[in-house]
């Protein structure tokens, strides 16, 4: 443990070598990859809440249309928007049909929805894509950055205390 806890603090100090502004550039890791963390964890954490207060419920895509974009800009340039219906039944039986802008379902396909009991209709299509993965990939963007500007931030302290002594 201890050769690779050297190994490690030689890469970073080769790495950090010929860089003269050692602080801010490892400051600039630090805040990016703290912002990347933080977006990623504070996704999971919304998703979670938005799933503890969600129920659960099988909806078949019924419809599909492009709706352009609304924007203030030029219309020659007009984006538009996927927008999927979704026709589920809740827990009590009532029919329910919504909107969504997911990205990956075909009229006819039976997908999982989410949808709060006292509003049915404010519902999403749950994708473990969107739910799961964006964000632990934001968040595994993120630690690395943070860690090497923390470790570099570290290794230059120390050597001006080194130097100080």
């Amino acid at each position: 443990m201890k050769q690779l806890e050297g190994l490690s603090r030689k890469i970073i100090q080769v790495l950090w070598r010929d860089i003269k502004t050692y602080k801010p550039v490892a400051i600039i890791f630090i805040v990016f990859g703290m912002f990347f963390l933080s977006l990623g964890i504070g996704v999971v954490i919304s998703n979670l809440h938005y799933l503890d207060k969600t129920l659960s419920a099988v909806g078949t895509v019924f419809d599909s249309r492009l709706e352009p974009q609304v924007s203030g800009s030029d219309q020659d340039d007009q984006d538009y928007n996927k927008i999927y219906r979704v026709r589920f039944f809740t827990n009590t039986g009532e029919p329910t049909i919504f909107t969504d802008t997911s990205t990956y379902p075909r009229v006819g396909k039976q997908v999982q929805v989410r949808y709060f009991p006292d509003n049915p209709s404010n519902a999403r299509i749950y994708n473990v894509s969107a739910f799961w993965v964006a964000p632990t990939l934001i968040s595994l963007v993120g630690a690395p950055i943070f860690i090497f500007g923390l470790c570099g931030l570290v290794v230059k302290l120390k050597s001006q205390k080194s130097i100080v002594m």
